[in-house]
């Protein structure tokens, strides 16, 4: 098999564009005996003639020809190549893989990967729902770039900031006896059945006090949706303890969202990647961007 050496190739179609060793020689700033011995290299590496001099000028021959149709080919391959490369250097192209939990959709997360990706052409980006252990386990896996999930779920080697939060509310029917109250403890919950989430699921732990001597929450279903939750909550009995956004964004008729007392009654979400690992400039900018758009949301103190 034949080794080319892509400068020789060069020459070779500038060679035929000029007919002349010699503008040959100025174009690519080389002597002209330069490039008489690259081009005879050449000649040896593939057994033929590729270049003859004419009282016109240097013609190529067939063989010369072929090698000048495979040399633009290639060259413009390398060329895009090189473009390529430098675009992923700096972030404008590749793959971002992302997965939230619930919550973080209902909270903006694919509106605002939508406008990045508007922003960014060259950058797909591809968005999975998971509970949020499963966002921690596939970031550390490896199977995902960036995890977005709630606070209390980030731990286990990953690095993560602030993203989101939404107030923590309990949802009742309003034939509940909770229902006209303004707002409850944590520990009225604890006295009725309980709508829970799937295991894994950070609300399925989620508890804003210390309960060491308290009863377990009484978790009588166990539901993988938001909608469902809410729908078996409207039935009477069953309360469920759901980020604020959850009804905020569609309310229900037949169904209360009371405030929770205590202070820590806040579900936060943060962003999370395995740092540990060389990401891609394309995860970082990603990344960095979705930081930059959670700084931008976050009301400032007054």
């Amino acid at each position: 098999m034949y080794r080319f050496d892509l400068r020789s190739m060069q020459l070779l179609s500038v060679i035929a564009d000029t007919g002349s060793f010699v503008k040959t020689a100025d174009l690519m700033n080389m002597t002209p005996s330069a490039v008489s011995k690259r081009i005879l290299e050449l000649e040896s590496r593939v057994n033929a003639r590729l270049a003859i001099r004419t009282p016109e000028g240097v013609k190529l021959t067939p063989a010369g020809a072929a090698m000048v149709r495979c040399a633009d080919d290639v060259l413009g391959r390398v060329s895009q190549l090189s473009r390529d490369i430098a675009q992923t250097m700096t972030g404008e192209t590749g793959e971002v893989r992302v997965a939230a939990n619930t919550t973080a959709f209902l909270l903006g997360l694919n509106a605002e990967l939508m406008q990045f990706q508007r922003q960014h052409p060259g950058i797909t980006v591809r968005l999975i729902e998971r509970i949020s252990a499963d966002v921690v386990a596939d970031v550390l896996a490896g199977h995902i770039d960036i995890g977005v999930c709630a606070e209390s779920a980030a731990h286990g080697g990953v690095t993560s900031v602030p993203y989101r939060s939404s107030d923590l509310i309990v949802a009742v029917s309003d034939t509940h006896p909770l229902a006209s109250k303004e707002s409850v403890r944590y520990q009225d919950v604890l006295e009725y059945p309980n709508v829970g989430r799937p295991k894994g699921s950070a609300l399925l732990d989620f508890s804003p006090v210390q309960l060491s001597e308290a009863p377990v929450l009484d978790v009588s279903a166990s539901v993988y949706s938001f909608d469902a939750t809410i729908e078996m909550v409207r039935s009477g009995e069953l309360v469920a303890v759901l980020p604020r956004i959850t009804l905020d964004r569609r309310p229900v008729r037949g169904v209360r969202a009371l405030p929770l007392q205590e202070a820590s009654a806040s579900f936060k979400l943060v962003l999370c990647h395995d740092a540990s690992l060389v990401n891609s400039p394309a995860v970082l900018h990603t990344f960095n961007w979705l930081q930059s758009q959670a700084v931008a949301a976050t009301p400032v103190a007054s």
